[in-house]
């Protein structure tokens, strides 16, 4: 069995289109729902944005093969909610089936689903990872570029002892792994209305000054092609302008044409 797993929270622009991707790659899909820090009382627990009725209008889609779950928020940490929610989706598997990491907001090529299923087919990986990210801020026009990424595993056999720790690092897992080319991933991490952003800042604000860089700099940011921003925490970001294809799935994308999301709720 491949089952794949997606954590979601206020992402009704999203999580529509990312699973019908699951469902061309997996025969079964969990995702937990909801607020995963305690941190922040004052936000609510469960999405309130549609997101709960596309979850809803997608679970009569693909009957018997969907199943949503509240998230765990028994830990102070973002991280370790997170983290169990990766180990309880996890006992779902059976050994030697295969756990496929989803985000809401993260899309693969045709060309690599066809090369994940043709491995899984296989059954001889017991990671499967790929190098390199197409992640995307403003638009789908506009690369966002934080440096250079190390391999991101994507889709983990199951084996005897395999758990997970605070949020993807793993323990038990089989050493045979396949690294899919680069190319082939497409994250739309800060693609969306300024006010699901803000959100974001503020939940992560473990990072340091992310909140206060966002409320300072998000709608006043200029995009230009190449040019590197100053960010939170003292990183830094570039710009490239991206005139290329996207993932399939997201051909019929409403934001796929606008220009500039942050003005989409002002």
């Amino acid at each position: 069995m491949r089952l794949g797993f997606i954590q979601v929270y206020n992402e009704f622009g999203w999580i529509g289109f990312a699973l019908d991707q699951a469902m061309k790659i997996c025969d079964k899909v969990i995702v937990t729902e909801g607020y995963q820090y305690v941190g922040f009382p004052g936000i609510p627990i469960r999405s309130d944005d549609g997101t709960l009725d596309i979850l809803s209008s997608k679970a009569r889609q693909y009957a018997g093969r969907l199943e949503i779950l509240d998230t765990i928020r028994e830990y102070n940490g973002i991280r370790n909610n997170q983290c169990a929610n990766f180990n309880r989706a996890l006992e779902h598997c059976r050994l030697g089936d295969y756990f496929l990491i989803l985000d809401a907001d993260e899309f693969f090529t045709d060309e690599w689903i066809d090369t994940a299923i043709n491995l899984m087919k296989e059954g001889k990986a017991d990671l499967i990872s790929t190098t390199g990210c197409h992640a995307f801020g403003i638009s789908f026009a506009w690369r966002i570029i934080f440096g250079t990424e190390k391999p991101a595993e994507i889709i983990i056999k199951k084996t005897e002892g395999l758990r997970f720790w605070p949020t993807h690092k793993t323990s038990g897992a089989g050493k045979n792994r396949v690294i899919i080319p680069d190319g082939g991933r497409f994250h739309y991490m800060w693609v969306k209305p300024t006010k699901r952003m803000q959100l974001r800042m503020q939940a992560l604000a473990m990072y340091g000054e992310m909140s206060e860089w966002f409320d300072k700099s998000w709608l006043s940011l200029k995009p230009k092609d190449g040019k590197k921003y100053g960010c939170y925490n003292k990183a830094s970001f570039v710009l490239q302008r991206y005139d290329g294809e996207h993932p399939a799935v997201l051909d019929n994308h409403p934001w796929r044409h606008i220009k500039d999301i942050r003005r989409l709720d002002q």
